[in-house]
């Protein structure tokens, strides 16, 4: 556990100081004035959007651009041969984004759209949603050699979770979107704002965490191959 709060000290430290602090609070006042903006009737569904996209965009760029950043001014070489455990890495950075994504994404609705949501689903949803986006990011930016290779695996990437929200806008209704961990999470931002039968928000939360554990080992694999690996033989316990 001290190892894990160290890990965790070291990211929020190195995010504020790489700026990624106040690209959040640019990116978090623009939400806030387009929903402003926004007729009061249509705040929560723009809400709704803003708050699936946020943590999913923002948590899958930043952490490839964290870990090319460590892996370009070669601070892995010097993190690995010190007692953190690569667990306890991957997992400080889960953690410390998605602090940021919670805290961001409750003043973007307490400001944007007002007190009519509910915070424990914002706190769930985001949690949730946030960590499986990260997760999945990490492989791919362990592989990649710069920032244009990272967005160029990245952006194909993302494609396939962007499906189901073609059943929000009213263009096609399937059962073939449960197959999508992102119809999950976008069922539970949809609990941020409007009732949601209970089933649906078990199944939310138990396929979400389902498709997260799978993306944890995917990530944990392939970071030791990419990073850890071409480092050298260190110890790090997997």
């Amino acid at each position: 556990m001290r190892r894990l709060l160290s890990a965790l000290k070291q990211d929020v430290i190195f995010q504020f100081r790489q700026g990624f602090y106040f690209v959040y609070l640019i990116v978090s006042i623009i939400y806030i004035l387009i929903l402003r903006f926004i007729p009061t009737e249509y705040r929560q569904i723009a809400g709704l959007f803003i708050i699936f996209s946020d943590p999913a965009v923002l948590g899958f760029l930043f952490i490839g651009g964290i870990i090319l950043m460590e892996k370009g001014q070669r601070t892995l070489e010097c993190l690995f041969v010190t007692p953190i455990r690569m667990k306890e890495y991957l997992i400080a950075k889960v953690i410390s984004l998605s602090i940021i994504a919670l805290i961001t994404s409750f003043f973007i609705l307490l400001f944007g759209v007002g007190l009519t949501f509910n915070p424990l689903s914002l706190i769930i949803a985001v949690i949730l949603c946030s960590s499986f986006f990260i997760l999945l990011g990490i492989p791919i930016a362990a592989q990649a050699e710069s920032v244009n290779d990272y967005f160029f695996i990245a952006g194909p990437a993302m494609i396939p979770f962007w499906i189901p929200l073609i059943e929000y806008l009213g263009i096609v209704e399937s059962p073939f979107f449960y197959l999508f961990p992102s119809k999950a999470a976008l069922i539970l931002v949809e609990s941020i704002f409007y009732p949601v039968a209970v089933g649906e928000i078990i199944y939310g939360m138990t396929y979400l965490c389902f498709c997260t554990a799978l993306v944890y080992i995917w990530a944990r694999k392939w970071f030791f191959k990419y990073v850890v690996h071409q480092i050298g033989d260190l110890k790090c316990d997997i």
